[in-house]
């Protein structure tokens, strides 16, 4: 009898746990559909929306949808993309349809090929590439914002233009233009930056600019513009000056790595491991860099003497077997850097982001320039001019607190800082 009485209690509690671990099981499942949440432990976080493209589809606040037309066989590679875009606003649906089958609907929406997605939104529609992440992000941008965003290089100082050149940023106006950016060009000489220019872009000067032409990109920042500097060591002081003006100091110098030279290098390339955690442009976990940037020539630029009202902090800097030769010409002659000669060894900043109340940005002689509203805001980025990028481009720092903001990871993840 006992023995019976025995057989009957486990088998009563080992059908209270089976009661139980099915309650749990419904549990963990009715919570993640409501909460309709996933884990990426993905390396890279391949199933995860960039977070710039997560701040755009914030921005949707009426109904959008994307029907995407693909070719027969090819359904998944655009289905987890799209997912991705509807989960994260429950405002945006889709539809996969097989192109052959479907001819008359792709034609209606303007679809000629196969691998386009149709987005309407608000009584607009754009025809766009259907992958990778940046091209749907871009159709979205468009329909949202209602129009295209430009992108102007500056001309007249030796810069790199935006076509197929050898020296050219081709690619850069091509990879951008998969953002919605249109790239065009305009000589500040012939008057003010254009109307609806999103981000002046000077491009690698070999020249200094004229006053009158700073003046100009000092009225485009005060107005609430972007700008983005990508400078080559050369001499710039009235360049310099206007940056000043904005607590950013261009070093007058050349960064030179002689123990981590890349193959196919002079030497006088430098290495960009260190990057700063929490800044949208550099953050290591946002995935915008993988492993470093190689600049093919570089010189220093970092926080100056503070500018009430503009917050600037430095963001990137090269890796610490790096010197600064403070005699550029020395550094072209191959000449090895050295204490004695005045070089400075170690980590050097080559990134810095300002940022500031509209009205707060100065001419290039050191004046106010026109006011504007106070809810615009003027920004800019100054960095070393990159060419190669291996991998997959506001509090104020001093420079020596950016210095000790900045950090090493081990060899088997990314430098941050």
């Amino acid at each position: 009898m006992s023995t019976l009485s025995r057989s009957a209690r486990g088998w009563t509690e080992l059908g209270a746990h089976v009661v139980l671990l099915l309650i749990g099981l419904g549990g963990m499942q009715v919570a993640a559909e409501r909460t309709n949440r996933r884990i990426d432990l993905t390396p890279g976080r391949a199933l995860s929306l960039a977070p710039a493209t997560r701040k755009l589809l914030a921005e949707v606040t009426a109904p959008l949808r994307i029907t995407v037309f693909f070719r027969r066989g090819t359904r998944e590679r655009h289905a987890d993309l799209v997912r991705l875009f509807a989960d994260a606003n429950p405002r945006i649906a889709f539809e996969l349809l097989d192109l052959d089958r479907f001819p008359e609907r792709a034609r209606s929406l303007g679809v000629t090929s196969y691998g386009r997605a149709a987005i309407e939104y608000g009584g607009r529609r754009a025809v766009v590439l259907a992958a990778p992440e940046e091209e749907l992000a871009g159709g979205v941008r468009r329909v949202v914002h209602g129009r295209r965003r430009h992108l102007v290089f500056t001309t007249g100082h030796g810069e790199r233009e935006p076509g197929g050149a050898a020296d050219g940023y081709g690619r850069l106006a091509a990879a951008l233009g998969a953002e919605d950016y249109v790239a065009g060009a305009a000589s500040l000489v012939d008057g003010p930056v254009p109307d609806g220019t999103d981000v002046l872009l000077v491009a690698g000067p070999r020249h200094d600019f004229l006053l009158p032409e700073l003046d100009a990109v000092a009225r485009y920042l005060a107005a609430g513009g972007g700008v983005v500097m990508l400078l080559d060591p050369a001499p710039l002081p009235n360049v310099a000056k206007l940056l000043a003006s904005m607590g950013i100091q261009l070093g007058d110098d050349m960064i030179v790595d002689r123990e981590r030279r890349v193959l196919g290098t002079d030497g006088l390339a430098a290495v960009v491991e260190l990057f700063k955690r929490g800044n949208p442009v550099t953050d290591p976990d946002a995935g915008a860099i993988d492993t470093g940037v190689v600049l093919p020539s570089a010189r220093t630029v970092d926080v100056g003497t503070e500018v009430p009202g503009v917050a600037a902090e430095t963001i990137a800097r090269t890796a610490p077997s790096a010197w600064t030769e403070h005699d550029p010409a020395r550094a072209r002659r191959g000449e090895e850097p050295s204490a004695e000669a005045g070089d400075t060894p170690g980590s050097a900043p080559v990134l810095v982001m300002g940022l500031a109340p509209a009205a707060a940005a100065s001419s290039s002689r050191g004046t106010p320039t026109s006011r504007a509203t106070p809810t615009s805001i003027s920004s800019a980025i100054v960095t070393s001019r990159s060419t190669r990028l291996r991998g997959s481009p506001a509090r104020r720092r001093s420079p020596a607190s950016a210095r000790s903001a900045c950090r090493r990871s081990t060899a088997r993840s990314r430098p941050s800082c």
